[in-house]
Formats: structure tokens, C-alpha cells, sequence
């Protein structure tokens, strides 16, 4: 699997809101470029333990899990997911507690465009 990830970035435009515990930013939303890059920004809590982020779709799963310190944690991730194949992608950030309950979850869709050797 081709990802980069990086965790504590500051991502532009991307923080957790007020009273949300989790936010999501996926770029760019319809692209001709194969790739897809994920932020997700959360709230410290001593119950996360996991912070998953998920893009499926194409015929493709690419997916990355960032543990958790508890309110010790950067409290913002980025993933990349590199070559990916044109299509319509489900992507989604979760934070997952101790016991491997979903605790939120956050959805988008993004596309990507078929290259011309594709």
C-alpha cells in the first residue's frame, strides 16, 4: 500500500467544531490527480484509543490507523493514499474506543478521475 501519514499537522480549515468530537476533511472532492488526502480532527478524550481513516470504493480499500495516547494524542492526522484508480471513493474517519466500539464516525465522498492509461 502506497500512504504517507503524518500526525499533529496543522491542516488548514480543519479543526475539531464545537460540540463535535470528530471532523473530517478529504481533498480534493473530484480530481483528475490519483490520489486522496484525509484530515480528521478530533477532541481529546480519554476513551479513544484508535483513530481509523477508510477510503473504499473503485475496486480499492486503502485504509489507516492512527493509535491513540489518550488525551496525550495530536488531536489532528493527515493520510495520503497514493495511485488511486478513478472512481467514486466512501471515505469515512472513525474513533474507535477500548472495547473496538465505534464511538463517531464521519463520512464523505470523493471522486476520482480514470487517467488516460487507466
Amino acid at each position: 500500500m502506497k500512504a504517507l501519514s503524518v500526525c499533529g499537522l496543522l491542516l488548514p480549515a480543519l479543526s475539531a467544531a464545537v460540540n463535535e468530537p470528530l471532523t473530517l476533511s478529504a481533498t480534493p472532492v473530484q480530481s483528475v490527480t490519483p490520489y486522496i488526502r484525509i484530515g480528521a480532527a478530533f477532541e481529546p478524550d480519554s476513551a479513544n484509543r484508535m483513530l481509523t481513516i477508510i477510503a473504499d470504493g473503485a475496486g480499492t480499500h486503502r485504509s489507516s490507523e492512527f493509535p491513540l495516547n489518550l488525551e496525550h494524542s495530536p488531536t489532528i492526522a493527515e493520510v495520503i493514499f497514493l495511485d488511486m484508480p478513478g472512481g467514486r471513493y466512501d471515505v469515512s474517519a472513525s474513533l474507535v474506543d477500548a472495547s473496538g466500539h465505534r464511538r463517531a464516525v464521519v463520512p464523505k465522498t470523493v471522486h476520482v478521475f480514470a487517467q488516460a492509461d487507466e
